[in-house]
């Protein structure tokens, strides 16, 4: 009950950010650039029948540049296979990782599972901050990760904008793994 709280209101301020950029008039070559990176987040979800589902998913998309990236883990048998799908300057590519060849893997998925997650917050009640600070520029990441309420799975999401844990870790991430990347499949 508290993770669907959780994602309502991560749904609720997804959908406030959006409205903003609407009323901020997205010029039509933004508004392109961020469908295609919605499209390729919302692709993740029919893997089902080439790749297992996968175990971990990041993202970035960058407002004012255009540039995207949506990066899949899967876990197969006892190695990661991992898929980015990008676009930076206009050209949109899709690479991909194995765990194999990319040492950095296990250690970046580890410090995932440190990672500083935001407290829930409803507005003007609790301890619902006096001021804070809303970007509407910049950059988004987002995380969705298979969660543990033990004994029973769930999956959590959070997205982000700068300064923020979530910021770090897909920044680092995607230095650790920068020479990873081959445009061919690894297995």
């Amino acid at each position: 009950m508290l993770l669907s709280r959780f994602a309502g209101w991560i749904l609720l301020i997804a959908i406030l950010f959006l409205v903003l950029l609407r009323v901020l008039q997205i010029s039509p070559d933004e508004q392109s650039a961020l469908d295609e990176y919605k499209s390729a987040w919302v692709q993740l979800e029919d893997y089902s029948r080439e790749l297992p589902y996968p175990n971990v998913r990041y993202s970035y998309f960058g407002y004012t540049s255009n540039d995207w990236a949506v990066v899949s883990f899967h876990k197969i048998s006892e190695r990661w296979l991992i898929r980015r799908v990008s676009e930076g300057g206009g050209v949109e590519s899709i690479l991909w990782a194995g765990s194999e060849n990319c040492p950095p893997v296990e250690n970046v998925l580890l410090d995932l599972e440190d990672i500083e997650l935001p407290w829930i917050d409803v507005q003007g009640i609790g301890r619902s901050p006096e001021k804070f600070i809303a970007v509407g520029d910049g950059v988004l990441h987002r995380i969705a990760v298979n969660g543990m309420y033990e004994p029973y799975t769930s999956e959590l999401q959070v997205s982000s904008n700068a300064h923020t844990p979530v910021n770090a870790w897909v920044r680092k991430t995607e230095e650790a793994l920068a020479n990873c990347w081959s445009p061919r499949r690894p297995y």
